[in-house]
């Protein structure tokens, strides 16, 4: 019961501090799919779309972090790298993984703007 006040806590918290999406895609979980969840996001005009079980699309999101963390972990281990800066070079694997998968640049990486 209270994990279920909490999601939809965490989604009146979505609605006032992000704003209202265009619709919700969940797993198929009851939670987050029936009662007063649906009630909330119904309330909110945003539709719930849940995706079914064990389909390939569902897990995207869950794949950039598991493939996040294997980069990051072989990089700790193969650099020796003490535990003081793990945090600092945890986020900058999730820089690499985003900048290489999706090719978004680098924090500290110029973009080029080129004259015409």
């Amino acid at each position: 019961m209270t994990e279920e006040r909490n999601v939809i806590h965490s989604l009146s918290y979505l609605f006032r501090d992000v704003g209202f999406p265009n619709a919700l895609i969940p797993d198929s979980a009851t939670s987050l799919t029936r009662g007063e969840f649906k009630k909330v996001a119904s309330k909110a005009q945003v539709p719930i779309y849940p995706l079914e079980p064990f389909n390939p699309n569902q897990s995207t999101a869950e794949d950039m972090i598991r493939e996040g963390t294997r980069l990051y972990q072989r990089f700790m281990t193969g650099r020796n790298i003490p535990k003081l800066l793990w945090d600092r070079v945890f986020i900058y694997c999730l820089e690499i993984r985003s900048h290489m998968a999706l090719g978004h640049p680098m924090q500290n990486e110029k973009v080029k703007i080129s004259d015409r």
